[in-house]
């Protein structure tokens, strides 16, 4: 297909209580006229952007190539799809800013609103507005961190502290005006703890690009443009996005110098590949298309995550948590003096006891009971356990060590077969009750009907 082409995606207005949304109703490929300001699509049906307040509109146009470049080997039919349910999770709302400007505001799952900005709206701006700065427009978009941080915790618990500091740590790399210090950070911790879901939690909460990859694989052939393009791709190939995004390294314990699954010398080529990574400073990236994006790693901030203490896969360290912070810690780890110098931030995250396992089960919201009783809940049934399901649980799950996953799978295997009776014949009943017994056997549940039943 002609490579002028773009996708949008096609919106329509509806007004509610004085609230003027915009839901998406499919997707149309076409072509953009800037002097009329008018989309085309390849059956000759015209809409304008969604700024203009029409009945259907467009917004978010992109080049066409870009969906062929991430699919390359779909049909059209299936990248118009595709495009359709990455951006069907938004809905819009047309409104106008304190200065009476027009705007678009992006409302997320939780409701929360947002300014969005296309290439399309900021050409709308300059052209209509041209005394307002887009700046003016949008206003403060600084990260409020006292929000992100009770969200956080809300989520993560036991790692109030280091939540604290890895936040503060983010606050300072963008805004930062000398841009020759990035603020790496090395973070040390058991499994479970919640090191690499704190950083998809910001990607989210932040809107901060982030990939997350495994430190043996750095040695594979073409990885590291891959990670690149991965950034790119999560940008829609915005490059100086994509440039302040965050790299996440996880599992650097598998390539320490003293893992007992490899040999010193190959650990330590694997970790000079990631000081390559950090100093090379710009790699060109290219795309199925043969599109050539240069990549500067300067702004792009890198955190590398380890399990060093405790772990069967290291030769025995003396590294304890919490402890004052020695020349020679890093090198314990197995981090050759080269890499850790590339890390100034090194953050040992806490164990967790038997009574943050408790605090977990009863109020992270990523607990699977909170999960499934709100699930439950919004089918009216009532999910019941008691202190004494939730301690067993929890010295089930601390017995293991395997941090708050195992608590999810424990719930989740207890809770299986009685959701399939549920799912089943939902409206049937009132509660389900679960016992020590269930999780010992999830065979052996109690599910209540409904007095009309």
């Amino acid at each position: 297909m002609n490579n002028n082409f773009d996708l949008v995606i096609i919106y329509r207005r509806m007004e509610k209580k004085n609230v003027i949304n915009y839901i998406p109703v499919y997707c149309e490929v076409g072509t953009y006229n800037q002097e009329s300001e008018v989309f085309t699509t390849t059956k000759g049906k015209k809409y304008h952007h969604m700024i203009e307040g029409e009945e259907y509109a467009f917004l978010g146009r992109l080049p066409l190539s870009r969906y062929t470049d991430l699919y390359p080997k779909s049909s059209l039919f299936t990248i118009k799809t595709k495009a359709f349910i990455n951006n069907a999770k938004h809905r819009y709302i047309l409104s106008k800013s304190k200065d009476n400007v027009p705007i678009v505001l992006q409302v997320e799952k939780n409701n929360e609103c947002n300014i969005f900005l296309d290439s399309d709206l900021i050409n709308f701006y300059n052209k209509y507005y041209p005394e307002l700065e887009i700046d003016n427009i949008i206003g403060n978009n600084e990260m409020n961190i006292s929000d992100v941080y009770k969200e956080l915790t809300s989520k993560i618990i036991g790692q109030d502290e280091q939540i604290k500091q890895i936040l503060s740590t983010i606050w300072k790399q963008y805004n930062n005006e000398d841009k020759t210090f990035n603020y790496n950070m090395l973070i040390n911790g058991p499994e479970g703890v919640g090191k690499t879901t704190i950083f998809k939690l910001l990607e989210e909460l932040l809107g901060i690009p982030c990939v997350i990859i495994n430190a043996k694989r750095l040695g594979s052939e073409g990885y590291i443009e891959n990670i690149l393009l991965n950034l790119l791709e999560k940008t829609e190939f915005d490059v100086e996005r994509a440039k302040t995004g965050i790299l996440v390294i996880d599992k650097l314990e598998e390539i320490s110098t003293n893992s007992k699954e490899r040999h010193s010398t190959s650990s330590k080529a694997l970790q000079e590949i990631i000081i390559n990574l950090i100093d090379e400073g710009v790699f060109t990236i290219n795309t199925i298309n043969n599109e050539k994006y240069r990549f500067s790693m300067d702004k792009l901030l890198i955190i590398g995550i380890g399990n060093f203490n405790n772990n069967e896969n290291l030769r025995n360290t003396t590294v304890g948590f919490n402890t004052a912070l020695e020349d020679n810690t890093l090198d314990s780890y197995g981090i050759i003096p080269e890499l850790a110098n590339k890390f100034p931030i090194l953050i040992e995250m806490n164990n967790l006891s038997l009574d943050d396992y408790i605090n977990i089960i009863k109020n992270s919201t990523l607990s699977s009971l909170n999960t499934n009783r709100e699930f439950l809940g919004k089918r009216n049934i009532n999910l019941e356990i008691s202190e004494e399901v939730i301690n067993m649980i929890a010295r089930i799950a601390y017995d293991r060590k395997l941090g708050a996953k195992s608590i999810n799978e424990i719930l989740e295997s207890s809770l299986a077969l009685a959701e399939f009776e549920i799912a089943s014949n939902s409206s049937l009943y009132e509660s389900l009750i679960i016992d020590k017994s269930t999780i010992k056997d999830n065979k052996k549940y109690t599910l209540v009907k409904r007095k009309n039943n």
